[in-house]
């Protein structure tokens, strides 16, 4: 479950985002396009400076570690504009509609790394 809120401030807004985990979401990841003016953002009140890395069309914020936790999310950006943002979450297995697929699988096709994992991406508008 998402919830936002927005403020403008004298140079920008500060957006609120909070988040239910759910239990099998094992990553969350908030994708802002760079023109958002992200200059900075708290996860759970501790502060983190936003960096640019060159030649990159969002900038990102990675939740890892945060099962099944509420995360309260805050945004401060340069810009008064509305922004939309690619939320995703990994989850730690496929969903049942997959199993007719892993089942065909080869033995030689087997999962590398983390396993079997399915994504979620939801456009939200903040």
């Amino acid at each position: 479950m998402v919830n936002t809120s927005r403020s403008e401030t004298q140079t920008g807004a500060t957006i609120r985002i909070d988040l239910s985990v759910p239990e099998d979401v094992s990553a969350t990841a908030i994708y802002l396009p760079m023109d958002a003016g992200l200059s900075s953002f708290l996860i759970n009140g501790q502060r983190f400076e936003s960096r640019v890395i060159e030649n990159r069309a969002n900038q990102t914020i990675n939740l890892v570690g945060f099962y099944t936790d509420e995360i309260e999310l805050q945004l401060n950006t340069d810009s008064t504009e509305p922004i939309d943002a690619y939320l995703v979450s990994q989850f730690k297995q496929m969903p049942s509609i997959t199993q007719r697929l892993i089942s065909a699988r080869q033995p030689s096709g087997t999962a590398v790394h983390q396993g079997d994992q399915a994504l979620s991406f939801h456009i939200i508008t903040l």
